[in-house]
């Protein structure tokens, strides 16, 4: 059954993206700014999208999508948007376009200074996210939660070994001089430490 309400925002959204792309052709050519063709830019080829559904609906995607057919991150998807790569609205990816950008830009020879610094982005990435698989697969990379485990248990013997002294100090000092005493206390206060700072799993 067809959602009307569906529809009608979808009318209503096209209308007013087909307006905005108006109003901004419409302005002169000498108060055009860089944002308003890079919007420009924008609305031709969310607009061509619509109106060539049958060749382009499946390579409109998301930003998720992108990130897979590239083997980036979504993040080195938000930077290559920031360097000039293309994005349509509402989140939305024509992934031809995209990959147009990237022949031109990422996989070329001679480029500019900002598209080698997108590709030290990318291949950084790239690095990064191979090195935290090696790690995961050799278990050098374990969950927060363990570690956090680990360390709360160790705080609950210190904390348990410090309120055992109310009862575990009086017969010790029990009839000792003051340099006894405090020697007495060194050692129960030294003993908490060493198990405190004891080599552990996670606690070298």
């Amino acid at each position: 059954m067809l959602d009307t309400k569906k529809v009608q925002q979808r009318l209503s959204d096209l209308a007013a993206t087909f307006k905005a792309y108006l109003e901004l052709k419409a302005k002169p050519k000498t108060k055009v700014t860089k944002g308003d063709k890079r919007r420009i830019q924008e609305f031709e080829r969310e607009l061509d999208a619509i109106l060539e559904p049958e060749e382009r609906s499946n390579l409109i995607v998301d930003i998720n999508t992108v990130a897979a057919f590239f083997s980036i991150t979504t993040r080195n998807v938000q930077h290559w948007v920031k360097a000039g790569c293309p994005k349509l609205k509402h989140g939305t990816y024509d992934l031809k376009a995209i990959f147009d950008w990237w022949k031109k830009n990422i996989n070329a020879s001679g480029d500019s200074q900002e598209t080698e610094n997108v590709k030290a982005e990318y291949w950084y990435w790239q690095k990064e996210n191979a090195r935290l698989k090696a790690q995961q697969t050799s278990t050098e990379l374990v969950k927060r939660e363990a570690i956090a485990t680990a360390w709360a248990s160790r705080v609950a013997e210190v904390k348990a070994g410090l309120m055992s002294l109310v009862d575990r100090l009086p017969p010790l000092v029990t009839g000792k001089d003051r340099p006894e005493v405090r020697d007495i206390i060194y050692q129960e206060i030294w003993t908490l430490c060493e198990r405190y700072a004891r080599n552990g799993k996670y606690c070298d």
